[in-house]
């Protein structure tokens, strides 16, 4: 996280090519990637802010400011919105009432931070170039189904482990999406394995959460 938010003040972070904007990426390949691990370092991070031991609090608040920092500056969308998703099912756990607060947060931020109201807005944004994608999501969503056509030439076994950086017309790129790589690289049998093994994982964390009381050190 120090890595990071000190790579935007230096200006020595990831320069977005189509936004110009300056994208946290700290000791990781990509802004996109370092987002994901501060998506999931949010959750305990909070969940001891709202439930661990009184004295322990503080310590976590002061980690968790700067991490929600750097995830914002990797203008990630996706990681904002896993985050924010996950920031909400923490506080509703405690209260409702939070949620609004949470809500407008959110908003106010989307609203009156310049650099953040430009990556959402890249969202509608025209074509920098004739033919070029409108934005990253265009792209996607282009690329998936791109792959996606090119799948239904083996859609039960999939065209081999590895393959996608050597289809269509993004050569040396993967899918950004671990489903549609699972479809298309191991065709319904993946796509059917990592479907159960995410429905695994979520039966295995309902069940934890029904069991294992939360202790609060009010």
């Amino acid at each position: 996280t120090v890595w990071a938010l000190l790579g935007v003040a230096g200006g020595g972070a990831f320069v977005d090519p189509f936004t110009g904007l300056l994208r946290a990426d700290g000791p990781f390949v990509h802004p996109n990637v370092l987002a994901k691990f501060l998506a999931i370092m949010v959750m305990p991070l909070a969940a001891y802010v709202l439930w661990g031991q009184r004295r322990h609090r503080a310590g976590a608040a002061a980690f968790l400011v700067p991490v929600l920092l750097a995830l914002s500056l990797t203008y990630a969308r996706v990681a904002w919105i896993a985050a924010a998703l996950g920031l909400a099912y923490l506080l509703s756990r405690v209260s409702w009432k939070f949620i609004p607060p949470l809500a407008g947060i959110l908003v106010a931020a989307a609203l009156f931070v310049p650099a953040l109201r430009a990556r959402i807005a890249d969202l509608w944004a025209p074509a920098p170039s004739v033919g070029a994608p409108e934005n990253s999501l265009v792209w996607r969503l282009r690329f998936w189904q791109e792959l996606l056509d090119v799948n239904r030439v083996s859609p039960i076994n999939g065209t081999g482990l590895d393959t996608i950086p050597t289809l269509g017309s993004q050569t040396g790129l993967n899918a950004h999406n671990v489903w549609v790589q699972s479809y298309v690289e191991m065709g319904l049998v993946g796509l059917l394995a990592m479907a159960f093994a995410v429905g695994s994982i979520g039966w295995s964390l309902h069940r934890a959460r029904r069991t294992v009381p939360i202790v609060r050190h009010y």
